[in-house]
Order: structure tokens, then sequence, then C-alpha cells
């Protein structure tokens, strides 16, 4: 088993690249995605990929980027502290209503464990407070063996995510995953990782960086027909 690398300047060409791979061999084990500038493709020239316009059973593109991190709007807090909690009200309404599921990314980002730690608010602080020679990776943990089963299939898939200090100014995350659906989640999970990425660095005065992501278990959820017709989309 070897480790595949994908080296891509943005969202688009990584994603289109791993489908393009996986489309030759899925699945693929250990496949490392590294992408340059996350935020180089606004958003909006990626609705024309959402997976939901070619089968019914995907979730929207931006439902599933807001189970990482909801979009932030004109009205909402600019302060960092605010805004968190606003959307973790929000999330915990959310919770009440469907006490079966295991939550979503962003609500163990915000309040993790039996002490509901914040753990953005940890980081940000941490970043604020270090000197600027402080290199040790800030990790954030998605998953616990204390609350979720081992499972086949299923979430959270997202294990752990960790963020880097690049030289003094820039701020990169990784974003280590057991197992990735290209098909029905990456591209929305690289658009959620980019606005964590992008709301952390702007709260600590640091450079958007690179956005690293590795899939323990990378598969292609979809047929080759849809696949091509995808590719065919992203070219146009």
């Amino acid at each position: 088993m070897t480790l595949e690398t994908i080296d891509a300047p943005d969202m688009r060409t990584a994603w289109t690249s791993a489908l393009r791979l996986l489309m030759q061999s899925s699945p693929r084990y250990s496949l490392l995605v590294n992408i340059s500038d996350p935020c180089l493709v606004p958003e909006r020239d990626l609705l024309a990929l959402d997976p939901q316009l070619f089968s019914s059973r995907a979730k929207p593109l931006l439902d599933v980027a807001a189970t990482i991190f909801p979009q932030r709007r004109p009205h909402d807090p600019s302060d960092a502290h605010q805004f968190l909690n606003a959307k973790l009200k929000a999330y915990k309404r959310w919770k009440r209503r469907s006490p079966t599921t295991w939550g979503t990314y962003f609500g163990r980002l915000v309040s993790f464990g039996d002490s509901e730690l914040n753990q953005l608010m940890r980081c940000i602080n941490a970043l604020n407070g270090w000197a600027q020679s402080q290199r040790a990776a800030l990790t954030l943990h998605l998953a616990s063996p204390e609350y979720d089963k081992p499972r086949a299939q299923g979430q959270p898939c997202w294990h752990f995510g960790e963020f880097l200090r690049e030289g003094d100014d820039t701020l990169s995350l990784l974003a280590v995953y057991r197992s990735h659906d290209y098909f029905l989640k990456a591209l929305g999970n690289f658009i959620g990782l980019s606005r964590l990425l992008k709301f952390v660095s702007h709260h600590t005065e640091m450079k958007v960086g690179r956005l690293i992501c590795v899939s323990s278990y990378a598969t292609l959820g979809c047929s080759k027909h849809v696949a091509r017709e995808m590719l065919e989309e992203a070219s146009t």
C-alpha cells in the first residue's frame, strides 16, 4: 500500500484530479490531497458540481459544507466568540429535534465531550497568545472512543484535524478522514474546511495557507458514467 499524492492549486482542480484517479481504481488507500490555495475558487463557481444535480440520493453541496462550518451572513456577529456561540445555540436546537444523530462536525468543534469544550476558541486563543516562534500543531478532535462505535460506514468520518503554523504569518489545516466518498462528500468537505481555515486565519490575523486532506480509505460513490458527467461539467 503506497501513499497517493495529489498537489493542486485550488479545490476544483484537487477534486477533479481525485475523481479521475478513483475512476481508474477505487477504493484507494492513503490518498493525500494538498490544496495550495483553498479559497482561490469562489463557492458559487462550484455549485454546478453539486452531487445532488447528478443523484437524488445526494445531499446538497453546501449542506455538506455547513456540517463542518456554517457560512457567515452579513448580520452575523463579527466577534469570533459571539459568532460561535450564536451558531452553537442553533446547533443545540437542531440536536434536540434529532436526538438519535451523532451530531455534526461543527457541533464537535465548538462543544466537544462532556465538558462541552469549544476547541475552535481554544485554538484561536492559543495562536493569538503564542510567540511567533511556536510551530507546534494545534489538534482538533472530531471522534472519540467514548462516544463513537467502530463502524464500516457512516459518520463521523473526519477523525481529527490540525492547524499548522507555516512561517510566522501563514496558517494551514490538515484533516484526516478514515473513510471518504469523493462523489457524495469530498467537495462539500473541502468547502467546509476552507471556511473553517479562513475563519481561524481571520481571527488570528494570519494568511490562509494550505488545506491538506488525508483519506485513509477513498471511494468513488457513483458510477463512472456519473463521474464523467461531473468532469465534463467541471471542464466547461
